[in-house]
């Protein structure tokens, strides 16, 4: 395009509304995988935090158990035996994950100490990414299962149904689950058992798997950048398109180069470096 405006009497050079859009298909294409998929990458360099909730004596802390393969948390037949939040890291399928045993949710604590962990408990899901509601599929759903079903489900976080105890004979009926990630049976007495969960949970995550060779946005400014350069290549096209003049076509495709150019570092605004480096420590 640069050669069709320096050198319009070289016809043979000219590009015009269909070579424009021919050559920017793939491109296009790719910027907008990026920008698609750049959740997933940040995901992958900050990692995710899960929470396992739901009323006291559902097995939350017995699938946090499972899940790391280690007897991390105390379990017993009493009700209530989790009183504090209990956080462990967890790699699923190449994502990190900060997993979060809770105390139960009850409809009123029965002392002050159920109360404070009953406060953790909700400090624990407002800064959650995804919201897991564990309820025991053994037993018929109560008011407590009920109002936990509910804070999800008027929440902003995405939340999957966990119905435990899948070993013993089924009595917790229907109940409503999230439209898309919906709910999955387990059985924290097994490696087996607790597979569906980590599956749901990946599955969630990383809609579509994680390619250990696919190149992804890890950084925010380079998704903005990939986003800006997107949005500017669009126009572009859709201004050839229209048969708006090459000069003008020419201003949104260099813009997107230019962009695209402050991730491979050849071009380097004040603004960007000042970003850039406030991330590091220098001087040590």
């Amino acid at each position: 395009m640069e050669v069709t405006l320096d050198f319009p009497e070289e016809d043979t050079l000219s590009v015009g509304a269909a070579g424009l859009a021919d050559g920017a298909r793939p491109l296009l294409a790719e910027l907008r995988r990026l920008s698609e998929r750049a959740a997933a990458g940040r995901r992958m360099r900050d990692g995710v935090t899960v929470a396992l909730v739901g009323r006291p004596n559902t097995g939350k802390s017995s699938l946090l158990n499972a899940m790391l393969e280690s007897d991390r948390a105390i379990v017993t037949d009493v009700p209530g035996t989790t009183r504090d939040t209990l956080e462990e890291w967890l790699d699923l399928g190449g994502i990190p994950v900060r997993l979060i045993d809770t105390a139960g949710l009850r409809t009123e604590a029965s002392d002050e100490v159920e109360g404070l962990g009953m406060a953790r408990t909700r400090a624990a899901m407002e800064r959650s990414d995804l919201l897991v509601a564990v309820l025991d599929a053994s037993q018929p759903a109560g008011a407590e299962d009920h109002a936990v079903l509910g804070a999800l489900a008027g929440g902003e976080q995405p939340w999957l149904v966990c119905r435990n105890k899948s070993d013993l004979p089924p009595a917790l009926g229907d109940l409503p689950a999230h439209p898309t990630l919906g709910s999955v049976e387990t059985c924290a007495l097994t490696p087996a058992g607790v597979a569906p969960l980590t599956s749901a949970l990946k599955a969630a995550l990383a809609p579509g798997g994680v390619d250990p060779v696919e190149v992804l946005l890890t950084s925010a400014r380079h998704a903005d950048c990939v986003s800006r350069a997107l949005e500017a290549l669009e126009r572009g096209v859709s201004a050839a398109d229209a048969g708006v003049p090459v000069d003008l076509v020419c201003q949104d495709v260099r813009l997107a180069a230019e962009v695209l150019d402050e991730i491979l570092g050849g071009s380097a605004t004040e603004d960007m470096i000042e970003t850039i480096f406030s991330t590091f420590c220098l001087g040590k």
